[in-house]
């Protein structure tokens, strides 16, 4: 019969836990979280459209699987919950899965306690943890490590044991699709696994033997036809999705980059420790943590070992920390995002799992001082994560501000990146927003559905100092429409899309090899072009390579030739887009569209553009038969 004192405690620990839980849910969520950002609002907008194959990874990457979004989908169409909270739902389930499948490798229940603050309550400079994809990443590499951990613990039938490894393999696999910086944790797992085989090789010890033996087994097998599988799946999740060029084009840091991302690095750290960030709780965490570890290091000697485990698993993290450190300062993708911190949180949980295991392991927290000590550095942690969200005012979720944009309609939003997503989030029916088109925007399809929307806002913050009377946004012309007002945190102004009318000179377009004269009566430039100083069949004019919209189009070519006695094809008149490989429109330009020789006169041509443009182009093709001038191009949208 259990003991009363002890079923009072275990409650007590449950109740501890499913607080921290809730404290965090309420804190950090994609529901509640204050800071909630454009990056994060990507997975509520996913959780409502999610479609697959275009989808398995986030809108405009080819990295970061939409494990979360995936999840949220399902709840949303299933029990027709809010994305919002859909989303907000499905990371904190996998999040606790992870956690649970931890906590269930450590023995004591105060490293369990300290585990769920360092995992759900992380100081304000740590927070990324939660709400970036590194949390899921760990949560699923939490599974794969208790499975193994209990594998090689108890003995279990061969086809259970091959079930488990099989489970462990895609699992893995889905880590590295959730986030590829998994690779590092997965190929170390594989080099301990080996270890331990080795390890526990028959003396006199034989690599011969010892590799004719690892190629008896049959989950050996197993395991490369699921390496195979992953290999193929991660490849063609990347094919469909959008290659991010900025990034794929150099992996690693030269020299001077790695040294100037060491730099960075621990700037930020000195700053920390010199109590000069908004939250000086951190500095005090990590001062405490510094304390704790010398002093732990100067003990150490004085506690037991207790060797439950298969693997030494603080080792383990303390390598996984180690080599993830080493890799983000080699990393180009983290240096073009400023080595942001949210990249070093996977070191953060790193190290703390390191040293969990470690004192479990060791019995430390039996030691009142180390724990009484271990207690202060976590109420550091949950007063600095939720500090900055309480103090000196409560802040209001990010989706509760944008709700504020409901109150328009339906409506498309252009703004600057970090001012967009999140503002679509609170009704993603009828509210659809884009970046400018001179930030990176994520979503072709929103772009679209943000223009075919009866009313059009700009929101200026972080991107124009004042509304100008007109803009031009992915080829479209807009005019401004009544004063500037403020909503949802932003200053917001009504657009409206006008007729795109536009002239292009020579100084606007590209030119081969034709002479540019000066017009002796309008002093204006002039192209001008003959069979002797031209390759003939070759483009004399292109450009100027624009943004378009979807509209109906008239462009008029401003031309003249010197004679007009026979009826000669003179060149090809055209409206291309991806320079050439699609013709919109086309025409033979013969001198039987002159009425006048020595005159400039207008050649017209229709197009009309289903899709919007990145590089439309109005071209001439010159044949060399007659003299040709060309004054300007004019385009006209009806």
């Amino acid at each position: 019969m259990p003991v009363p004192g002890k079923v009072l405690q275990k409650w007590i620990y449950i109740i501890m836990i499913m607080l921290i839980i809730i404290l965090s849910f309420f804190s950090f969520s994609e529901a509640y979280y204050p800071f909630l950002n454009s990056d994060s609002a990507l997975n509520i907008l996913m959780t409502h459209t999610y479609h697959l194959p275009q989808d398995i990874y986030c809108w405009g990457q080819d990295r970061g699987g939409t494990l979360i979004p995936l999840i949220g989908h399902f709840l949303y169409k299933v029990f027709s919950i809010h994305p919002i909270y859909a989303c907000a739902l499905a990371h904190y389930l996998v999040l606790t899965i992870g956690f649970l499948f931890l906590a269930k490798m450590l023995n004591s229940k105060l490293a369990r306690l300290v585990l769920a603050i360092v995992w759900f309550l992380p100081p304000a400079h740590m927070a990324d943890f939660v709400l970036y994809p590194f949390s899921t990443q760990f949560s699923l590499l939490a599974i794969a490590f208790f499975l193994i951990d209990k594998l090689y613990k108890k003995e279990t039938s061969i086809l259970k044991k091959n079930f488990i490894i099989a489970l462990i393999c895609i699992i893995n696999i889905g880590a590295i699709w959730v986030s590829d910086l998994s690779v590092i944790s997965i190929c170390l797992l594989i080099a301990f696994i080996f270890f331990y085989f080795l390890k526990n090789q028959v003396k006199p010890f034989s690599v011969k033997d010892a590799v004719n033996r690892l190629l008896e087994k049959p989950a050996l097998y197993l395991i490369f036809f699921f390496f195979l599988a992953g290999c193929l799946f991660i490849f063609l999740a990347k094919t469909h999705a959008m290659k991010t060029t900025s990034y794929s084009e150099k992996y690693l840091n030269n020299f001077s980059e790695i040294r100037q991302s060491i730099g960075i690095f621990f700037r930020s750290i000195l700053e920390l420790f010199s109590f000069t960030v908004k939250d000086p709780l951190t500095g005090v965490y990590l001062i405490s943590l510094a304390i704790a570890a010398i002093v732990l290091l100067i003990i150490r000697k004085h506690f037991l070992l207790k060797s439950n485990f298969v693997f030494n698993w603080s080792l383990f993290f303390l390598i996984n920390a180690v080599l993830s450190i080493a890799l983000l300062f080699h990393s180009h993708w983290a240096f073009l995002n400023g080595v942001n911190r949210r990249y070093f949180t996977v070191v953060y949980i790193s190290l703390w799992l390191a040293f969990l295991f470690y004192a479990d392991r060791k019995l430390i927290f039996k030691n009142k001082i180390i724990s009484a000590s271990l207690i202060l550095v976590m109420i550091c942690s949950l007063i600095s994560g939720t500090y900055l969200l309480n103090f000196p005012v409560h802040l209001k979720p990010a989706v509760e501000l944008a709700a504020e944009f409901k109150s328009l309609g339906k409506i498309g939003i252009i703004s600057e990146y970090w001012n967009s997503y999140i503002n679509a989030c609170p009704d993603p029916d009828n509210i659809k927003i884009t970046p400018n088109d001179h930030e990176t925007y994520r979503s072709e399809k929103m772009i679209d559905e943000v223009f075919d929307q009866p009313k059009l806002y700009i929101i200026k913050d972080m991107w124009m100092e004042t509304f100008p009377d007109t803009l031009e946004q992915f080829g479209y012309t807009l005019k401004k429409k009544g004063p500037q007002f403020f909503i949802g945190g932003c200053y917001t102004c009504q657009y409206e899309k006008i007729k795109t009318h536009k002239k292009f000179y020579l100084s606007d377009l590209k030119t081969n090899k034709g002479k540019i004269t000066t017009d002796s009566i309008s002093r204006l430039q002039l192209l001008c072009a003959d069979s002797s100083d031209i390759d003939r069949y070759s483009a004399l004019q292109f450009g100027p390579f624009i943004h378009l919209g979807k509209g109906k189009f008239n462009v008029y070519f401003h031309l003249k030739t010197e004679d007009t006695d026979q009826n000669d094809t003179i060149a090809i008149l055209d409206v291309s887009e991806k320079y050439g490989n699609e013709i919109l429109a086309k025409k033979y330009l013969t001198t039987g569209n002159f009425n006048k020789p020595g005159n400039f006169e207008v050649v017209e041509l229709f197009f009309e553009s289903t899709k919007r443009l990145s590089s439309a182009e109005f071209r001439i093709t010159y044949f060399g038969k007659k003299k040709l001038w060309l004054d300007f191009i004019e385009l006209q949208e009806f």
